[in-house]
Protein backbone atom coordinates (compact mmCIF):
# COMPACT_ATOMS: atom_id res chain seq x y z
CA UNK A 1 0.00 0.00 0.00
CA UNK A 2 1.10 3.56 -0.59
CA UNK A 3 0.23 6.87 1.01
CA UNK A 4 0.83 10.23 -0.62
CA UNK A 5 0.61 12.82 2.14
CA UNK A 6 0.40 16.50 1.29
CA UNK A 7 1.41 18.73 4.20
CA UNK A 8 0.64 22.44 4.33
CA UNK A 9 -2.09 21.67 1.81
CA UNK A 10 -4.18 24.81 2.27
CA UNK A 11 -7.51 24.03 0.60
CA UNK A 12 -6.30 20.60 -0.56
CA UNK A 13 -6.53 21.37 -4.27
CA UNK A 14 -3.20 19.73 -5.18
CA UNK A 15 -3.99 16.50 -3.29
CA UNK A 16 -7.47 16.32 -4.86
CA UNK A 17 -6.09 16.80 -8.38
CA UNK A 18 -3.28 14.31 -7.82
CA UNK A 19 -5.69 11.78 -6.31
CA UNK A 20 -8.03 12.14 -9.25
CA UNK A 21 -5.25 11.62 -11.78
CA UNK A 22 -3.77 8.65 -9.92
CA UNK A 23 -7.19 6.99 -9.57
CA UNK A 24 -7.76 7.34 -13.32
CA UNK A 25 -4.32 5.95 -14.09
CA UNK A 26 -5.04 3.04 -11.74
CA UNK A 27 -8.39 2.35 -13.45
CA UNK A 28 -6.69 2.22 -16.84
CA UNK A 29 -3.94 -0.05 -15.57
CA UNK A 30 -6.48 -2.40 -13.98
CA UNK A 31 -8.45 -2.50 -17.24
CA UNK A 32 -5.34 -3.30 -19.25
CA UNK A 33 -3.48 -5.71 -17.03
CA UNK A 34 -5.47 -6.61 -13.93
CA UNK A 35 -4.79 -5.87 -10.26
CA UNK A 36 -1.43 -7.66 -10.00
CA UNK A 37 1.35 -5.31 -8.91
CA UNK A 38 -0.94 -2.37 -8.11
CA UNK A 39 -0.83 -1.68 -4.40
CA UNK A 40 -3.67 0.24 -2.77
CA UNK A 41 -3.10 4.00 -2.85
CA UNK A 42 -4.41 6.86 -0.75
CA UNK A 43 -3.80 10.57 -1.27
CA UNK A 44 -4.33 12.70 1.83
CA UNK A 45 -4.27 16.45 2.44
CA UNK A 46 -3.31 17.98 5.79
CA UNK A 47 -2.97 21.56 6.96
CA UNK A 48 -2.87 23.21 10.38
CA UNK A 49 -5.33 25.93 9.32
CA UNK A 50 -3.05 28.75 10.48
CA UNK A 51 -3.61 30.75 7.29
CA UNK A 52 -7.38 30.48 7.59
CA UNK A 53 -7.77 28.64 4.29
CA UNK A 54 -10.71 26.23 4.25
CA UNK A 55 -10.87 23.12 2.16
CA UNK A 56 -12.96 19.98 1.98
CA UNK A 57 -11.29 16.71 2.89
CA UNK A 58 -8.31 18.45 4.51
CA UNK A 59 -7.35 17.02 7.90
CA UNK A 60 -6.50 19.78 10.38
CA UNK A 61 -3.08 18.54 11.46
CA UNK A 62 0.24 20.30 11.72
CA UNK A 63 3.19 18.73 9.95
CA UNK A 64 4.46 16.78 12.96
CA UNK A 65 1.04 15.35 13.84
CA UNK A 66 0.30 14.47 10.20
CA UNK A 67 3.55 12.55 9.90
CA UNK A 68 3.09 10.85 13.26
CA UNK A 69 -0.34 9.65 12.13
CA UNK A 70 0.78 8.33 8.74
CA UNK A 71 4.41 7.27 9.06
CA UNK A 72 6.34 4.19 10.07
CA UNK A 73 3.72 1.74 8.95
CA UNK A 74 5.60 -1.31 7.68
CA UNK A 75 2.77 -2.19 5.30
CA UNK A 76 2.84 1.25 3.61
CA UNK A 77 5.18 3.32 1.51
CA UNK A 78 5.00 7.03 2.38
CA UNK A 79 5.59 9.86 -0.10
CA UNK A 80 5.26 13.38 1.32
CA UNK A 81 4.49 16.38 -0.88
CA UNK A 82 5.00 19.96 0.23
CA UNK A 83 4.20 22.85 -2.06
CA UNK A 84 5.68 26.25 -1.22
CA UNK A 85 6.93 25.52 2.30
CA UNK A 86 6.95 28.77 4.31
CA UNK A 87 10.14 30.80 3.93
CA UNK A 88 12.75 30.29 6.64
CA UNK A 89 10.99 27.20 7.98
CA UNK A 90 12.18 23.62 7.53
CA UNK A 91 9.61 20.82 7.53
CA UNK A 92 11.84 18.40 5.63
CA UNK A 93 13.56 17.43 8.90
CA UNK A 94 10.19 16.03 10.05
CA UNK A 95 9.81 14.08 6.78
CA UNK A 96 13.19 12.46 7.33
CA UNK A 97 12.71 11.97 11.06
CA UNK A 98 9.44 10.13 10.46
CA UNK A 99 10.99 7.89 7.81
CA UNK A 100 9.26 9.12 4.65
CA UNK A 101 10.33 6.92 1.77
CA UNK A 102 10.48 9.98 -0.46
CA UNK A 103 9.52 13.62 -0.25
CA UNK A 104 8.75 16.07 -3.01
CA UNK A 105 9.30 19.79 -2.51
CA UNK A 106 7.61 22.20 -4.89
CA UNK A 107 8.78 25.82 -5.05
CA UNK A 108 11.91 27.93 -5.22
CA UNK A 109 15.06 26.27 -3.92
CA UNK A 110 18.47 27.16 -2.50
CA UNK A 111 18.07 30.91 -2.02
CA UNK A 112 14.40 31.36 -2.88
CA UNK A 113 11.34 31.90 -0.77
CA UNK A 114 10.52 28.28 0.17
CA UNK A 115 11.84 26.48 3.19
CA UNK A 116 15.13 27.13 4.94
CA UNK A 117 18.07 27.67 2.59
CA UNK A 118 20.41 25.38 4.57
CA UNK A 119 18.18 22.99 6.51
CA UNK A 120 15.79 22.28 3.62
CA UNK A 121 17.92 22.76 0.52
CA UNK A 122 21.51 22.30 1.74
CA UNK A 123 22.75 25.64 0.39
CA UNK A 124 26.11 25.81 2.19
CA UNK A 125 26.23 29.59 1.96
CA UNK A 126 23.42 29.69 4.52
CA UNK A 127 24.94 27.14 6.91
CA UNK A 128 25.89 28.94 10.10
CA UNK A 129 28.17 26.19 11.37
CA UNK A 130 30.50 25.89 8.35
CA UNK A 131 32.51 28.23 6.19
CA UNK A 132 31.20 28.57 2.63
CA UNK A 133 34.37 27.09 1.13
CA UNK A 134 34.29 23.97 3.33
CA UNK A 135 32.99 20.66 2.06
CA UNK A 136 29.79 19.97 3.93
CA UNK A 137 27.32 17.19 4.41
CA UNK A 138 23.82 18.57 3.98
CA UNK A 139 21.09 17.74 6.49
CA UNK A 140 19.28 15.52 3.96
CA UNK A 141 22.51 13.66 3.06
CA UNK A 142 23.30 13.15 6.75
CA UNK A 143 19.87 11.50 7.07
CA UNK A 144 20.46 9.22 4.07
CA UNK A 145 18.43 11.10 1.43
CA UNK A 146 19.51 12.22 -2.06
CA UNK A 147 18.41 15.42 -3.73
CA UNK A 148 17.19 15.27 -7.31
CA UNK A 149 16.36 18.54 -9.03
CA UNK A 150 13.76 18.51 -11.79
CA UNK A 151 14.54 21.71 -13.65
CA UNK A 152 12.54 20.88 -16.77
CA UNK A 153 9.28 19.18 -15.95
CA UNK A 154 7.56 20.49 -19.05
CA UNK A 155 9.27 21.80 -22.13
CA UNK A 156 8.04 22.66 -25.57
Amino acid sequence: AQTVLEVGAGDGRLARALGSILREMRRRALRNSGPEGLPPLEVLATDDGSWGIEGRDVARLDVGDALAAHSRRPDRRLVVICSWMPQGVDWSCFFREHGADEYILIGESDDGCCGHNWETWGNKYFAEEVAAEDAVVTPYERDGYVRTDLAKLAVK
